[in-house]
């Protein structure tokens, strides 16, 4: 069969700006698998296809992409599905329209879903977008697989792990669980050759810092894990599977000699749990490709992040290392469950300082249960941080994500109602808003404190990273005409310029 699979545009606040758009490695992986089984594949990037259109909507967001009628001119006319990976739920609202003018142009084909949003809310999702044939619950790759060889045979549907529909009679269906992917060493690299990969190269798009020429790569898949803030477990469940070291190398030659990356970043959600790995990792990459740049932008625990470890990191061309500590509230870290010692995470951050790695720390504020103190903690720590050399640690309002815990607590102290209104304010909340959002989750704390606790802590943590440390200053002027950013500041800064230069001509 053949199937198109849809990336739509990046959604963000207004005037936001935002550097973190990386190449869509989830519908790399799709394709790739999709076409072993023999089905052929058009991946549709939308971000990639209109990477200078920013267009404001009505509701009060922007989004970077082209538009659906730019989509649907790139579907191919025999096409016999359409599948749609919508990852964060905040993206909602326009990736909803985005498909029910798709439907329109194609009434008579499948529409799938899937993604983190469509596990944790598939009824709702087909019943608020009706032009949703399927869902795929959790991990993918063989539960489409499987789904479109059933497609042609409607009765062998119900037989398909992984998915919910609505049948003939529109009873909801929901069946058996899929089975997680084990072996994920055995899938087939992703399928960069569908995907316009070399404009992200030329316009030097990273997810987090970016060093020439990068790529994402996925070691591992899910993480063991139970934070309550964190809607992965409806989407990987709780096993954490890896690669082996050797597999992981194969596919780094394989971009360094097809691609000339200068730059590889981990897409892993868990990234460093086994000490051994990483070093045996840190020393082939070493070995091998000496003056390759690598970096964990995601997010990482610090358990196996000790000097053993960090010290082959390093050495080997680690260039940037984002940690999670989420909170400087031990009561807070504790409620949500988030199972780490902050004592051996500084320890951590101060080693790879003292390796001259750039780190990044990312907290957050407004959790419901929090009072005040719980976020001057957070700030005080952000702030200690930034003094002893860590380069950037944001504070992003809560977020509250259904599939998670405290989502569920929400929903029952408050109701939550999922309209138009709920998924706005998400826009409002997420990372490129400098401005005050639509609502915070904290009965003790309105949208205009947390605002004014969010930008005091910016102010004053760049400051203070800056004033301590004016050898980032000087980094920031090496590093702003040329295609490296040591860190999200300064990818964001460039993108500022960018778009400036790009209106210029308006003005003259």
């Amino acid at each position: 069969m053949k199937i198109a699979l849809i990336r739509t545009g990046l959604v963000a606040p207004v005037g936001s700006v935002n550097n973190e758009p990386s190449p869509p490695l989830g519908l790399a992986y799709l394709s790739s698998y999709l076409k072993k089984c023999g089905h052929t594949t058009c991946v549709i990037d939308a971000m990639a296809k209109g990477m200078d259109n920013i267009v404001e909507h009505e509701q009060g967001y922007q989004t970077t992409g082209i538009l659906a009628d730019e989509i649907i001119k790139l579907i191919p006319t025999d096409v016999d599905a359409i599948g749609f990976s919508i990852m964060f739920t905040h993206e909602w609202i326009y990736v909803r329209d985005v498909i029910r003018d798709i439907k329109l142009s194609f009434p008579k084909v499948t529409i799938i879903a899937g993604g983190e949003h469509i596990s944790a809310l598939p009824k709702f999702s087909m019943e608020d977008c009706p032009s949703i044939d399927f869902c795929v619950v959790g991990e993918g790759e063989e539960t489409i697989g499987k789904l479109l060889e059933a497609l042609p045979n409607r009765n062998l549907i119900k037989e398909v792990n992984g998915i919910a529909y609505f049948d003939n009679n529109s009873n909801y269906i929901v069946t058996e669980p899929g089975k997680r992917i084990k072996e994920v060493g055995q899938l087939p690299y992703p399928d960069w050759e569908s995907v316009p990969i070399d404009i992200y190269f030329e316009n030097n798009i990273s997810h987090g810092a970016g060093f020439g020429r990068n790529i994402p790569i996925m070691a591992s898949r899910g993480c063991p894990y139970k934070c309550t803030f964190c809607s992965n477990v409806l989407m990987w469940t709780t096993r954490y599977y890896i690669r082996t070291v050797d597999d992981v190398m194969n596919e780094v030659t394989r971009y360094v000699e097809k691609y000339k990356v200068d730059s590889i970043q981990f897409a892993d959600l868990t990234a460093i749990l086994k000490g051994s790995w990483i070093i045996e990792f840190s020393k082939k990459i070493k070995a091998k490709y000496p003056n390759l740049v690598w970096t964990l932008p995601s997010g990482t625990r610090s358990e196996a992040l000790n000097r053993e470890t960090l010290e082959p990191m390093a050495a080997a061309g680690l260039k940037y290392l984002v940690y999670a500590p989420e909170s400087g509230s031990e009561k807070t870290l504790k409620e949500i469950k988030k199972r780490i010692s902050l004592e051996k995470m500084t320890s951590s951050i101060k080693t790879a300082i003292d390796l001259n790695v750039p780190t990044r720390c990312n907290f957050i504020i407004g959790f419901p249960s929090e009072n005040r103190l719980d976020i001057y903690k957070t700030i005080k720590q952000a702030l200690y941080y930034s003094f002893i050399g860590v380069d950037e640690t944001p504070l992003f309002p809560y977020q509250p994500y259904p599939g998670t815990e405290i989502f569920d607590q929400l929903n029952k102290d408050m109701n939550m109602k999922l309209d138009d209104n709920y998924f706005l304010a998400l826009i409002s909340l997420s990372t490129g808003n400098l401005g005050v959002p639509l609502k915070s989750y904290n009965p003790k704390i309105s949208r205009y404190e947390l605002y004014v606790y969010r930008i005091f802590a910016l102010i004053a943590t760049y400051s203070i990273s800056y004033l301590a440390h004016p050898s980032k200053i000087m980094r920031l002027i090496r590093n702003i005409n040329t295609d490296v950013n040591a860190t999200v500041f300064e990818g964001r800064l460039k993108i500022l310029i960018r778009r400036f230069r790009l209106l210029k001509p308006l003005f003259r």
